[in-house]
C-alpha cells in the first residue's frame, strides 16, 4: 500500500524548503492519485499548491491544464500514473516524487487472466522517473522507498510476450507457416508459457480460424482474420456483422476495443459520467451499444456531443481513423458492406448476436448487482463503470477481464441465450433426465432445457455451423438471403417476415439455400422453447443459483434493476 501521509509530508517538505518549480508525484492508478489529491487538497499549504491529477481517463482539456505556468504564489503538483513517465513531459518540473510502484499487466498463472497488478517497477522505469525531474535546470528525485529495495529491483521489465495475451501472435506465426505455435515460440529468448499458448491455440480453435489443437494451420477463416489488423475475436465479429447485416455498428465497436474506451471519468464526477453512459445505452443492457451510440452522437454533432456525455473527443478521433482502416479491410475481403438493417431495433438484436458468436467463450451469467461466473467458473464482477454494475439474472458478452481488487468484466451487454446455445463450439448433451428436459453443458455450465426444444436445437445448430462455414467473409449473395432471414428472425422478434423463397438463389447455390430451408424448419421450434433454469455450475450442483421464471429461449434475459 502507499504511504499517503509520507507522500503528503514529502511534498510539503518541498515546498517549504525547495525552490521554484513544479512537482511531479507517481503513483499507481486512479485510486491512488484521487486519494493523493484529497490528502494534499486537505493538508496545511493547500491553499498554496494547484493541484492537478493525470490519468488516460480525464478528459483532454483537464490533461492540457498540466502544462499551464501555475498562478503567482501557487506551486502547480502534477499527480500522475506511469503515463507521465515517457508520453507526457512537462517542462516546468523539478521535483520527482516517486512511490516505486506500478499498475502493469501480467497473466494470472492459474486462470491465464489479464491482471492489472500494483507492484515494484524495474530499475530502467525508474530512470525514467528520475529523468522527468529538471528536465530545463537541475531537479531532484525523491523515493519513497528504501535503498534495498532498489538494489532488489529487476534491471528491466518482463518481455511483453510474457504478460499479454498470445492469440495475435500464434495466428501470425500460423499465418506465416512458421510450424505449430507452440514450437515455434518454445525457441524464442524469452519463450512464454506452454500453457499460455496452449489457452491462447484453444482459442483460435474455438473461433474456428485453425484447423487442429496443434494450431499449424489456417482454415479459410483463419487467413481472413490474419489479413485484419485486429484481435481475432473482432475480426470474426466483425466479418459476422457484414453477414448479419449490422456492420456499421460493429465496426465502431470493433475499432473501440481495439483501442480503447472514450468514456471518460472526470476526478469528483464519476456518477454523472456512469450516468451519461447508461442514458447513451438507454434500455439495451449494453456498453457496446453505448459505444456506438456515443460515436454516432459524435460524429453528428462533434466536441459539444463529447462534452456533454464525457467523452474523449481525441480518442473518438483515433477510433474513426481505425475504424475507416477495418472497413477498408472487411471490404478487400467481402468485395462490398451490405446494406444495415433498417429497424434500429432489428440492428441491435443481429448486433448482439455477432458478439456471442466472436467473443465466445467470454460469457458470464450475472446472479445479482453485477456478480456472477463465467462458463470457465471463474468468479466475476462487472465494472464500476459498466452499464451492468447493478443487473441481475442476466447472461451477459464481455470483452475482457482483468483482476484488480476484483476480477473486473469491461464491456459487457446483456445477450439471448439462443445465440450461446447456437455460436458454443462445445455445447454438448450430459443427459437426458425425462421425457421433458435434457441437460446440456456449456462450457463449465448445466443447462436444462425442454426435450423438444434441445432436438431442434442439435439439428439446427448443424446447420448453422455449416452456413456459417460457407458464408463467413464472403460477400454476400442473394443465396445467402433466406438463411440469413430464417436465422435472423431466431434471434429477434423485429425480423421482417419473409416474403416467399428465393427460387433464383437455389440455381445459384443450392448447398446453402438448403441451409436456409433447414433453418426456417427448425425455426419456429426453437423460438417457442423454454429454458427450465438459469445456467448452474456443472460440477457442484450444491452452489447453484436459485431457479429463475422461465424466459423464452429466443429472448435475451433482462437486467433486474433494484
Amino acid at each position: 500500500a502507499i504511504d499517503l501521509e509520507l507522500l503528503v509530508r514529502v511534498v510539503l517538505h518541498i515546498h517549504a524548503a525547495g525552490g521554484d518549480g513544479a512537482i511531479l508525484v507517481f503513483l499507481p492508478g486512479w485510486s491512488e492519485i484521487a486519494e493523493a489529491v484529497k490528502a494534499l487538497g486537505a493538508s496545511a499549504a493547500s491553499r498554496e499548491l494547484e493541484l492537478f491529477p493525470l490519468h488516460s481517463r480525464m478528459p483532454t482539456h483537464e490533461q492540457h491544464a498540466i502544462f499551464a505556468p501555475p498562478p503567482v504564489g501557487r506551486r502547480k503538483v502534477v499527480v500522475a500514473t506511469i503515463i507521465a513517465e515517457t508520453s507526457i513531459t512537462v517542462e516546468d518540473v523539478v521535483y520527482v516524487v516517486d512511490c516505486g510502484r506500478a499498475r502493469l499487466t501480467s497473466v494470472n498463472e492459474l486462470s491465464l487472466v489479464s491482471a492489472l497488478r500494483t507492484c515494484f517497477y524495474a530499475k530502467a522505469n525508474g530512470f525514467q522517473r528520475r529523468g522527468r525531474a529538471g528536465r530545463c535546470r537541475p531537479g531532484a528525485w525523491y523515493r519513497l522507498f528504501t535503498s534495498w529495495q532498489w538494489a532488489a529491483m529487476e534491471e528491466y521489465s518482463e518481455p511483453e510476450m510474457l504478460r499479454s495475451p498470445l492469440e495475435e501472435l500464434c495466428l501470425e506465426v500460423a499465418s506465416l507457416e512458421l510450424g505449430a505455435p507452440a514450437a515455434f515460440l518454445r525457441d524464442s529468448l524469452s519463450p512464454p508459457r506452454a500453457e499460455a499458448v496452449q489457452h491462447a491455440v484453444a482459442l483460435l480453435r474455438r473461433l474456428g480460424a485453425v484447423t487442429d489443437d496443434s494450431g499449424a494451420q489456417l482454415t479459410p477463416l483463419g487467413r481472413k482474420l490474419a489479413r485484419l489488423q485486429v484481435h481475432p475475436m473482432l475480426g470474426k465479429m466483425l466479418l459476422l456483422g457484414g453477414l448479419f447485416r449490422c456492420a456499421q455498428p460493429v465496426l465502431t465497436v470493433c475499432a473501440a476495443l481495439g483501442y480503447k474506451s472514450p468514456f471518460l471519468c472526470p476526478l469528483g464526477k464519476e456518477a454523472e459520467a456512469n450516468a451519461a453512459k447508461r442514458a447513451l445505452a438507454g434500455d439495451s443492457g449494453s456498453d457496446h451499444v453505448a459505444l456506438v451510440a456515443a460515436f454516432d452522437g459524435w460524429s453528428r454533432e462533434g466536441g459539444r456531443f463529447a462534452s456533454r456525455h464525457f467523452l474523449s473527443a481525441q480518442t473518438l478521433s483515433y477510433v474513426a481513423r481505425l475504424r475507416g482502416d477495418l472497413a477498408g479491410g472487411a471490404r478487400e475481403l467481402l468485395s462490398r458492406l451490405p446494406a444495415d438493417h433498417a429497424d434500429p431495433r432489428y440492428l441491435r438484436d443481429m448486433l448482439s448476436a455477432s458478439l456471442v458468436a466472436g467473443l465466445y467463450p467470454n460469457l458470464a451469467w450475472v446472479r445479482r448487482w453485477g456478480k456472477g461466473e463465467t462458463c470457465r467458473g471463474l468468479k466475476v464482477v462487472a465494472h464500476p463503470g459498466s452499464v451492468n454494475a447493478r443487473a441481475s439474472t442476466s447472461l451477459v458478452v464481455y470483452y475482457d477481464v482483468q483482476e484488480t481488487t476484483e476480477r473486473y468484466m469491461y464491456d459487457t451487454s446483456v445477450v439471448p441465450i439462443s445465440a450461446a446455445l447456437l455460436f458454443a463450439p462445445d455445447l454438448t448433451v450430459s443427459r437426458r433426465t425425462g421425457a421433458r428436459t435434457t441437460r446440456l453443458l456449456l462450457g463449465g455450465w448445466a443447462l436444462s432445457v425442454d426435450t423438444a426444444v434441445a432436438d431442434e436445437l442439435l439439428a439446427l445448430r448443424a446447420s448453422l455451423a455449416d452456413f456459417i462455414q460457407r458464408t463467413v467473409g464472403q460477400p454476400l449473395a442473394e443465396a445467402h438471403l433466406p438463411a440469413i432471414e430464417a436465422l435472423s428472425r431466431i434471434f429477434s422478434a423485429h425480423a421482417p417476415v419473409s416474403a416467399g423463397d428465393d427460387e433464383e438463389g437455389e440455381e445459384e447455390e443450392p448447398g446453402m439455400l438448403d441451409a436456409g430451408v433447414r433453418l426456417a424448419a427448425h425455426e419456429d421450434a426453437l423460438a417457442g422453447g423454454i429454458l427450465t433454469s438459469p445456467p448452474k455450475r456443472a460440477r457442484t450442483d450444491s452452489s447453484l443459483p436459485a431457479p429463475a421464471a422461465s424466459s423464452s429461449l429466443a429472448a435475451a434475459p433482462q437486467p433486474e434493476l433494484p
